[in-house]
């Protein structure tokens, strides 16, 4: 009986091929894009059909339906808020999952049905998504007032305002996850539909992990020093690295010994890393459903060193909060929901 992965890595060894295929046929099938989009139009939609295949491929490989229905959920948002009909994806998943069953026979068993699912739930999928930011709260209020002043470019205020609500005795673990974290993901959102630029969302991003670094390093770590070491890494191909920073640095506060690593970081020399540092725990982030696989990558080869038998690995980020049934297949020991939570499970180890 054939393996449903396989499909999963076939799709992976020949995604550019499949994603040339895709996007040839669909100007084929309407030649009215040439003229209304040219080259550029063209280039953005074979990009589009790479990502497609790619979440595509990490759900069978992963065996989470539910993480390519919440792909093309956030994808016909995106491409509604400006201004592409939701039909146009769903004829771009059709011709996907035709290519797919002429050019990658595996798929046949749980791509292409998924693919088939997907289409068929499209129409009831939402284009509005609720915000992050519950401004009925404290924690809320302060949010909604640091990402104004962003958004207003206002750096300086921005992070008065976060001053000032340590100032008020909010604690330093809730201002990183209740009120930095959150307005990080509304600034996601605000991109999303179109609303801010990819400039601002940088800006935002960069003036955040400065606060994160502020607030932290100004505050006099725990009384009660430990001898726990962690490192703290993105898995290979991850660029966001806010919520990982913020573990980073509340653990810090707490006299852990910490390496951080940043975002995209080979596996390979993580491994290596880990020998030679010999962290107690090994964290990884993942935002997106692609870099699953590196996650269970960077597993295998720490599991395949004796002298690191003891080392805890512990995942985090966007995709394991949203899908925590994908944790299994990484093969990690654990993962947390949030920031503060992985920080209390790290705690307790």
């Amino acid at each position: 009986m054939m393996n449903p992965r396989t499909a999963g890595v076939e799709i992976l060894q020949n995604l550019e091929a499949l994603a040339a295929e895709v996007t040839k046929r669909q100007f084929e099938l309407r030649p009215e894009l040439s003229a209304g989009y040219g080259p550029a139009g063209r280039a953005r939609c074979n990009e589009d059909a790479r990502f497609h295949l790619s979440f595509l491929a990490a759900a069978v490989d992963a065996n989470s339906d539910a993480m390519f229905l919440d792909y093309v959920e956030w994808t016909k948002s995106v491409l509604v808020s400006r201004k592409v009909p939701a039909r146009d994806l769903a004829q771009n998943l059709e011709i996907l999952a035709s290519v797919l069953e002429r050019h990658v026979p595996a798929a046949t068993t749980v791509a292409i049905p998924l693919v088939r699912t997907a289409i068929e739930q499209l129409p009831a999928m939402p284009t509005e998504v609720p915000s992050f930011i519950d401004r009925a709260s404290a924690a809320g209020a302060i949010a909604g007032g640091y990402l104004q002043r962003l958004l207003a470019g206002d750096t300086k205020a921005a992070i008065a305002t976060i001053a000032d609500a340590l100032l008020l005795g909010v604690p330093i673990p809730n201002v990183c996850s209740e009120v930095l974290q959150i307005a990080q993901q509304e600034v996601g959102r605000l991109w999303q539909l179109d609303e801010i630029s990819v400039a601002t969302e940088h800006y935002c991003s960069g003036v955040t992990q400065q606060v994160i670094g502020q607030i932290c390093t100004r505050r006099r770590a725990s009384d009660k020093p430990t001898t726990k070491r962690m490192l703290a890494m993105c898995a290979p191909g991850e660029l966001h690295d806010i919520g990982l920073r913020i573990v980073t640095e509340l653990l810090q506060l707490e006299q852990w010994q910490t390496v951080y690593l940043g975002a995209n970081v080979p596996p390979g020399a993580a491994v290596q890393m880990c020998v030679d540092r010999r962290p107690d725990v090994l964290l990884i982030s993942a935002s997106l459903a692609p870099r699953i696989a590196g996650v269970a990558e960077v597993v295998r080869m720490v599991r395949e060193r004796d002298e690191l038998n003891a080392l805890q690995i512990v995942v985090g980020g966007r995709v394991f909060a949203r899908h925590p049934e994908v944790v299994q297949f990484t093969g990690a020991n654990g993962y947390a929901e949030t920031a503060t939570a992985l920080v209390e499970l790290l705690r307790a180890s």
